[in-house]
């Protein structure tokens, strides 16, 4: 009786031991992918940055931003 009940009492400090090693392990992973969205979203917002700056060429804003550099298309056909 004495050596099942220590045999007991193992199992359940490796099953708590084996609980709070998941739960580490899950926090870390937890803040590892936070960390990974950050990066994406940063690079995220530096490339719609870019797409919402995008002036097509030909297009009535390019023809009017090239107008205010100094340039005219009609002189360029």
């Amino acid at each position: 009786a004495q050596v099942a009940r220590e045999l007991e009492e193992q199992q359940e400090r490796e099953d708590k031991r084996m609980t709070e090693q998941i739960a580490r392990d899950a926090k870390v992973a937890r803040i590892h992918a936070e960390e990974e969205l950050q990066g994406i979203e940063a690079k995220f917002a530096a490339v719609w940055k870019l797409v919402e700056d995008f002036i097509p060429i030909g297009s009535k804003e390019e023809a009017e931003r090239l107008k205010r550099k100094g340039f005219n298309l009609e002189q360029e056909k």
